[in-house]
């Protein structure tokens, strides 16, 4: 099949990724699902902002330990891999914040821009084994730590989802529906230090995507989820609060014109149901993403106010900064976000909620006025991935500056 008639499915595995004179290699596997075998990688990658460049590729090498596990994936005898790349000069000790962006050539179809990002740091030995997963152009790379992977695989399944009543968080099936989950939670821990005893909110916490690796993490921790989506609620509700009573998940009746036309209460009028400081972490992913401006404000407001001093926010979003501002304008973005005179963009202008971006400046201006510190915006090149976000992460001041 091609691109243009279905996407491409395929998955794999980053096994090692380890530096040595002055060179970076990667080790691993990708097979597709119903396009033939891997044809090529291209390879894009960046160490702390600096680009390395690629000197060695080698493809279909064998793996008849992927065949054993996945015999229904194309050619998964001989579909292991070695890239080799050099490194810039001057890099920092250690190195942080490595971006690998991939094209993936098949025998059928060709998947382009899929962003992905390994380990904030690279130690000299190898980690621990690296998750690489795809479908539909997404694609993703976690670090060591994954422990939904060690856990009871029956008392897992039985809180995935099926699709008929999940597909409102995304096309991905329940194997891609758990990558991402435990994806998000490696990216807490790596990026806001999340603690397994911390209490924590999720705000928009769908159908349970990133609560259900989560219980497998917060072993003496809380967790509070809301979202206005009721089904997601009550799935979660039965599926996972009896087993871990810990995790608390609750109904919002907050109008949102594309998810909940029928809410009875506006989003800039919704008050978190928590006392000041309750929590050490919150997150939100793919939640302002969809809400107007003066609900992305006062949600704001409403994070920083239920954040402890020093607690962390992780938060997905479409950000409007001067590389996407050029990639828009060239009109070589795969969204097609124009401006709108309330100051937000989106590519659905009947229905502006259902894609919204924000410029970069305004989103760190307004969580800075709600006490919030942006420590981080790492871009998710939503202009070459139509499935991408970029990942806003800041800190609440131990006091206001």
């Amino acid at each position: 099949m091609t691109k243009q008639d279905s996407s491409i499915k395929y998955m794999g595995y980053l096994d090692r990724v380890r530096v040595d004179d002055e060179t970076l290699t990667i080790e691993g596997w990708v097979a597709s699902q119903g396009a033939g075998r891997a044809t090529g990688l291209h390879l894009d990658a960046a160490v702390s902002g600096k680009t390395c460049r690629l000197i060695e590729q080698v493809l279909h090498l064998p793996s008849p330990d992927v065949r054993a596990a996945y015999p229904a994936l194309d050619d998964s005898d001989r579909c292991r891999f070695l890239l080799r790349v050099t490194l810039p000069e001057g890099l920092p000790s250690p190195m942080r914040d490595l971006l690998l962006s991939v094209e993936l050539s098949f025998a059928q179809g060709r998947e382009e821009g899929s962003a992905v990002m390994v380990a904030p740091s690279l130690p000299d030995t190898p980690p621990a084994p690296i998750t690489f997963i795809s479908s539909t152009s997404t694609a993703s790379v976690t670090g060591p730590g994954n422990e939904l992977a060690a856990q009871n695989p029956d008392v897992i399944d039985d809180m995935i989802p099926d699709y008929s009543v999940a597909s409102y968080v995304g096309d991905t099936g329940a194997e891609l529906f758990k990558v991402v989950g435990r994806l998000m939670l490696d990216w807490f821990k790596t990026y806001c230090d999340l603690k397994p005893e911390e209490s924590v909110l999720e705000v928009g916490c769908g159908i349970g995507r990133i609560a259900i690796p989560l219980t497998q993490y917060l072993t003496t921790g809380r967790y509070e989820g809301f979202d206005i989506v009721r089904h997601g609620i009550e799935w979660c509700q039965q599926k996972v609060t009896p087993r871990y009573p810990n995790f608390n998940f609750f109904l919002a009746d907050v109008y949102n014109k594309h998810y909940q036309p029928d809410g009875k209460q506006a989003a800039a009028d919704y008050t978190f149901p928590f006392e000041d400081g309750t929590f050490d972490f919150v997150f939100l992913t793919s939640v302002f993403t969809h809400m107007m401006p003066k609900d992305v404000e006062h949600y704001t407001a409403e994070i920083g106010r239920v954040l402890k001093p020093g607690g962390r926010c992780f938060c997905t979003i479409y950000s409007i900064s001067e590389e996407a501002r050029r990639q828009l304008t060239s009109g070589s973005s795969r969204m097609a976000f124009k401006v709108f005179p309330e100051g937000y963009w989106s590519d659905t202008p009947n229905n502006p909620e259902a894609a919204i971006a924000y410029p970069e400046e305004y989103l760190t201006d307004l969580f800075m006025q709600c006490g919030l510190e942006t420590t981080q915006v790492i871009p998710g090149k939503w202009w070459k991935n139509e499935f991408a976000q970029d990942i806003l992460i800041s800190r609440k001041f131990q006091r206001m500056p």
